[in-house]
């Protein structure tokens, strides 16, 4: 049979000035909504103060494991006397529970300029190796030269940092179509692998945060009296003079030493059947495995901390190395179900998906910068993806209505929800985010969640208990009117009005995750537009 051949190659350059900032003011998390009360104590010193099981005061504590079954680890009211705040009520209490737990100040100017040269080389076959059999088959190479810098390493016990070029990466591709009845029938499928470009994404962010560092202090474990209300009343400035960041209590972002390129090897096969003169239907399978995946990893993690409620660190000399390492995997697996009728300038179609999307962590890119619970366990944070839609019903159509030579197209959308992340909305390990989960609980379990420890945590903060939970699904409408009408000549317009969510659904999400919360489980957003009404001329010269 005859055969088509292609080949090319691709040279191209990229500078890239980036630049960020963050809350200049700090950050604080709380273990409370309650107020800031230091009674009429003046200062406390907390290591004096005696801490209880919150579900049984009569327990000592000093960990939150000290407590199994007996809710958290909670300091008692700090007995005082006299009337220091000056309230005119006597002898009132000291609260350490309604002191900051941790108080963050990322430090530093992020910026980066990303010198990216960039070489690709391809080769592709098409051989039709007989009437109804069609081969492709290609090998495609890229390369790219950006490496990060020397200074984005953090001196430290703990490789990190010097992550060179990524110089192997060779993609295979394979294809065929077969027509079993020629123009009727048509079984198609291939694999391949699939590369992603790297250089703009995770390295930057690398270079960029390699400039910050991360200050966190402990005002509960200290007893420091700092909380919004005094960095609003002196300044931020004022208050980074009188405090000092040991740099086992500074967090800095670094990489792996070494960044591979994330890459797909996808699988697909899939039949179309052309069936009467104006309808086809068509199903196609795709299992696609991702590897290389970047995530973030603390390379340097809290293993203990001090009776004050200090962190320390595996290595002790500095704090959470964050790390974006090229360790990750996704796993998807999909069935897509069609139909299409055309006639003309008419058509409508249906669409149908079920499927299933797992990984090991969150798009570093997306959400805000975060580490896994246990960065020793990369392992145990397998779950479905934040994206992971299980089922997914589309409609759609045009078609010339009876009137004054209308058209009307639109669009149905009907999805199964979402997953989303259950948290203590607490930092209990430590290590300056409070994204850690209740004993037992998985990554973006969503309305899968074991309750019981949810509940356990929840009774411990006096709030209800909980009996089920539910991920919205997503349902919009779209429709489209438009009129089209001549100008003289080749001039044409058109005429439009266009309604997005018809329907004025709400649909919910992001979810609540922390359990701690009083609106855990409800939605804190919206995923889709309210109704919209959008007007318009569209004019062809």
């Amino acid at each position: 049979g005859s055969h088509t051949t292609k080949f090319g190659i691709d040279l191209s350059r990229s500078i890239t000035d980036v630049a960020t900032s963050f809350n200049p003011n700090g950050n604080f998390l709380y273990n409370t909504d309650a107020p800031f009360d230091t009674g009429d104590c003046g200062d406390i010193i907390a290591r004096e103060a005696r801490q209880h099981c919150s579900l049984d005061s009569t327990t000592s504590c000093q960990f939150d494991s000290d407590c199994p079954g007996k809710g958290f680890c909670r300091y008692d009211p700090v007995p005082c006397s006299g009337d220091l705040d000056g309230d005119g009520t006597f002898n009132e209490p000291g609260l350490l529970e309604t002191y900051p737990v941790v108080f963050q100040v990322i430090e530093g100017a992020p910026a980066a300029t990303l010198d990216d040269k960039r070489l690709a080389f391809f080769a592709q076959d098409t051989w039709q190796a007989s009437q109804k059999l069609m081969l492709n088959y290609g090998l495609r190479y890229d390369y790219s030269s950006y490496h990060l810098p020397e200074e984005t390493s953090v001196p430290s016990t703990i490789p990190n940092g010097g992550a060179g070029a990524d110089t192997n990466n060779i993609a295979p591709r394979f294809g065929f179509t077969y027509t079993p009845v020629p123009g009727r029938v048509v079984v198609r499928g291939g694999a391949g692998m699939f590369y992603d470009k790297l250089v703009l994404g995770f390295p930057a962010v690398a270079a960029i945060t390699s400039g910050t560092q991360i200050g966190l202090l402990f005002p509960q474990g200290l007893g420091y009296e700092l909380t919004e209300d005094l960095v609003e009343q002196v300044g931020i400035d004022a208050i980074k003079q009188e405090l000092v960041f040991p740099e086992n209590l500074v967090l800095r972002f670094s990489t792996g030493t070494t960044l591979e390129t994330p890459y797909v090897n996808q699988f697909n096969i899939g039949a179309e059947w052309a069936l009467g003169a104006h309808n086809a239907v068509e199903v196609d399978a795709v299992r696609a495995l991702g590897y290389h995946i970047p995530l973030m990893r603390d390379l340097n993690p809290v293993v203990g901390k001090t009776i004050q409620g200090v962190p320390i660190h595996r290595d002790d000399q500095v704090g959470s190395i964050a790390a974006i390492v090229t360790v990750g995997r996704s796993w998807y697996t999909g069935l897509d179900l069609a139909w299409r009728w055309r006639n003309g300038g008419t058509w409508y179609s249906a669409s149908y998906t079920i499927s299933k999307s797992e990984d090991l962590g969150s798009d570093p890119l997306k959400g805000g910068i975060s580490l896994p619970p246990d960065s020793d366990n990369l392992a145990g944070e397998k779950g479905r993806s934040d994206a992971d839609h299980r089922h997914r019903l589309v409609l759609s159509g045009r078609a010339t209505l009876p009137w004054w030579n209308l058209f009307a197209s639109g669009v149905i959308q009907l999805a199964s929800g979402a997953p989303f992340n259950v948290t203590t909305g607490r930092d209990g390990n430590l290590d300056g985010f409070t994204n850690d989960r209740p004993t037992g609980v998985k990554r973006n379990t969503g309305a899968d969640t074991d309750l019981d420890p949810v509940n356990e945590l929840r009774a411990a903060d006096g709030l209800p208990p909980v009996n089920s939970l539910r991920e919205p699904t997503f349902f919009q409408v779209d429709v489209r009117i438009s009129k089209p009408f001549g100008m003289g000549g080749d001039r044409a317009g058109e005429a439009y009005l266009q309604i997005f969510n018809l329907m004025n659904r709400f649909n919910g999400g992001p979810i609540e995750g922390r359990a701690t919360s009083q609106d855990f489980g409800e939605p804190i957003g919206q995923t889709g537009p309210a109704r919209i009404l959008e007007f318009g001329v569209r004019l062809d010269f």
